[in-house]
């Protein structure tokens, strides 16, 4: 009976979440310098290019929606406060209005709490499904808030979502400004950033993550798959900024392993030690975040172990001599971590190889394109390639109205793009074809472009004739060929230059550093006045990449 009690009371406290559709009426004209922004929009970054689309429609077609405002005191110059109104809902629409220079647009007065304002506001971009996974965050996290707010569970109930997607969701909050901010760009997605969240609480640890992926970035023009980047990436500077807990080390002083010193419990509170997936996925394992006390009490406790004495003679212990048994399992746990470094290589290899054939694609779409060709590239990037995410239709405005330059005539303050491809001659018309497709595949300035499925490129390359042992030669793999050295060790560097023996006119230095390595073989690149200087053949490595099993 109490049980029963308590939920009724739980329900009655529980505001219920405002109905958008319950707002909308006829609207009444109010000057734009009386309204002020939302204090409670989780969008806070309005693209310039968007704002300025719509705005262009507004001045062609006027606001055919009024805005959804509630009467506040706002700032008026140096005037102090007075009475004006807040945007509740529609402020991509007061904004772009703005933009296009009107003075006064349609807006529904409503009587709203904050409380209110706020779920109205969160929910009209929650519906409209075009906020980022940082925005979504914040959004449901000011839902969430206050006197009377709903639990999770039933704040997914109410719009439709699983209570683990508002949670996880939630967790991005977590993560650093700078991390953030990639998430909203869209370099991190959201489930490469679901991977980071578990060592958000270690400052030490998360900058260092960041780094790793700012060098991911730049180095390969987009992040890893997500696979790739929790077992290679992440594994990685985990492994190089903390130190394991567990097991044993390799010490030079003694010739010998000798296990992990077990901290005091106030030596383990100075470790900062977080708990982390285990090697290759499976379980987990300690480390210590703090490396510098960790490799000083290892030190202390390996001398310690090292230069006991026996009670009689005063000679130091000899180091016991390793098992067959122990030989095997460390010769297993060896050829284990070398099986798993040449499996993270090949999908990344993989990746890269994807990468290079989409930019043989678009070169061969704006040279040798035929028109039967073109339609039927059109046709899949139609029916299969594009999606709602996608901002394919802007951008092939935009190319056409700089390629048209003159051509466009204006309609209502509008491009009219009809009328310019009027205007074109079929050449003109197929090149312009040409170049938007093969920029589905390979933009000039960013590099790669995911929006075909790999599996299609390789269909693609066989179906078009593209032969990557002819392609080669002429540039290496272009834009994309310090790229595809950076994927290798220093190691494996060498182990290329004597496979591609003949055509490498000298020896890769053996203390080369990876940098001059990369250097070294990028120098072999022919220049555009001589094809034929320091041709190299095409890796093994390149045509054996295979889309790895999963």
């Amino acid at each position: 009976m109490a049980i029963a009690t308590k939920r009724a009371k739980r329900k009655a406290k529980t505001t219920p979440l405002m109905e958008i559709g319950e707002l909308r009426g006829q609207g009444i004209d109010i000057r734009l310098d009386e309204i002020q922004s939302s204090r409670f929009n989780p969008r806070k970054d309005f693209a310039k290019s968007e704002i300025g689309e719509l705005a262009q429609s507004i001045k062609a077609h006027g606001l055919l929606q009024p805005i959804v405002v509630r009467k506040v005191r706002v700032r008026r110059g140096g005037n102090g406060k007075a009475d004006g109104f807040e945007v509740v809902a529609g402020e991509r629409r007061w904004r772009a209005a703005r933009a296009a220079g009107l003075e006064a647009i349609p807006a529904v007065v409503r009587e709203l709490t904050d409380r209110q304002a706020r779920e109205i506001s969160v929910l009209e971009n929650l519906q409209r499904k075009d906020l980022n996974a940082i925005e979504e965050a914040r959004g449901f996290q000011a839902l969430l808030e206050g006197d009377g707010a709903p639990t999770q569970t039933e704040l997914a109930a109410r719009l439709g979502v699983t209570q683990g997607h508002i949670s996880n969701r939630l967790r991005l909050l977590k993560l650093s400004a700078g991390l953030q901010k990639r998430i909203i760009s869209g370099e991190i997605p959201a489930t490469h950033a679901r991977e980071i969240v578990p060592y958000a609480v270690h400052p030490k640890l998360l900058s260092a993550i960041e780094k790793a992926v700012d060098i991911d970035l730049k180095r390969d023009g987009g992040i890893l798959p997500v696979e790739c980047f929790r077992d290679g990436t992440l594994q990685d500077v985990v492994a190089l900024t903390t130190r394991p807990m567990q097991g044993e080390q390799y010490n030079v002083a003694i010739g010998r392993r000798t296990k992990v010193f077990t901290p005091t419990d106030q030596e383990r509170a100075k470790l900062d030690i977080v708990v982390v997936p285990g090697e290759f996925g499976e379980g987990t394992e300690q480390r210590a975040i703090n490396t510098k006390l960790w490799d000083k009490l290892q030190v202390e406790y390996a001398k310690k172990e090292g230069g006991r004495r026996k009670a009689v003679g005063g000679k130091p212990k000899k180091p016991k001599k390793l098992t067959a048994a122990v030989k095997k399992r460390l010769a297993a746990e060896e050829a284990r971590k070398a099986k798993e470094q040449a499996r993270r290589f090949a999908k990344r290899l993989y990746q890269w190889k994807i990468d290079w054939e989409r930019y043989l694609i678009a070169n061969w779409l704006w040279r040798e394109a035929q028109p039967t060709t073109t339609h039927r590239f059109f046709l899949m990037l139609v029916g299969r390639w594009a999606r709602p995410d996608t901002n394919l239709w802007f951008r092939f405005d935009r190319l056409l109205t700089s390629l048209c330059k003159g051509n466009v005539r204006s309609r209502n303050g509008l491009p009219d793009l009809w009328a310019a491809q009027q205007a074109l001659d079929d050449d003109t018309i197929e090149e312009i074809a040409a170049k938007f497709l093969a920029g589905c595949f390979f933009d000039e300035k960013t590099g790669p472009v995911k929006l075909v499925p790999a599996e299609d490129v390789e269909q693609i390359v066989k179906d078009l004739e593209i032969n990557l042992e002819n392609a080669w030669p002429a540039e290496q793999a272009g834009p994309l060929s310090e790229a595809y050295w950076n994927l290798h060790t220093k190691p494996q560097l060498v182990a290329l230059s004597r496979e591609l023996g003949k055509q490498v006119k000298g020896e890769l230095p053996a203390d080369a550093s990876k940098s001059a390595a990369v250097k070294w073989f990028l120098d072999k690149k022919p220049a555009e006045d001589d094809k034929e200087a320091g041709l190299l053949p095409l890796p093994k490595e390149i045509k054996r990449a295979k889309r790895p099993r999963q």
